[in-house]
């Protein structure tokens, strides 16, 4: 793990997310925060997210096991590999879904992160660093956003909801 102990913090780089012209401050906070390794950090209006735990993950992996059984052989593919996806890939907010289901296709074209456009579905757990944005501010901005589908998992109330 190029020299650092596991459960160490390492210092954050966001140097695949689109820049704006301007030096956003959220943004330049963001870059120079450290966080656990393994962690996501998301920016969604004008407030940073921090989120990532051993259950999470096991339930994202687990929920993309299915899809990938399901899509193989077709063009439509899940990940969990962090793909941040937003309206404006140069500028605004952008989310890092645990699970996203998109194409092929759009995965092959070199940019910072996936247009809503280009996105089927996504998937969000639930931690405890992440309730507010995950229960209540992730599904209106991703009816705003015209997201197809949003699946809710909360293991804490053991609640899958789609919306």
């Amino acid at each position: 793990m190029n020299g650092k102990k596991k459960g160490m913090p390492v210092a954050m780089e966001l140097c695949e997310r689109p820049h704006t012209v301007e030096a956003d401050p959220v943004r330049v906070i963001a870059e120079q925060m450290v966080v656990p390794e393994g962690s996501n950090v998301e920016i969604l209006g004008g407030r940073i997210y921090v989120s990532a735990a051993p259950m999470h993950v096991l339930i994202a992996h687990e929920i993309m096991e299915q899809l990938m059984e399901r899509f193989s052989g077709t063009d439509r593919c899940p990940t969990t590999a962090g793909a941040a996806v937003g309206v404006d890939i140069r500028k605004g907010d952008f989310v890092i879904p645990d699970v996203v289901l998109t194409t092929r296709s759009a995965l092959h074209v070199d940019r910072p992160m996936l247009p809503v456009a280009d996105v089927e579905f996504v998937v969000e757990v639930v931690s405890k660093g992440s309730v507010e944005k995950d229960v209540e501010i992730l599904p209106t901005l991703y009816a705003e956003w015209g997201m197809p589908i949003y699946l809710l998992v909360d293991p804490r109330a053991v609640l899958w909801r789609l919306s």
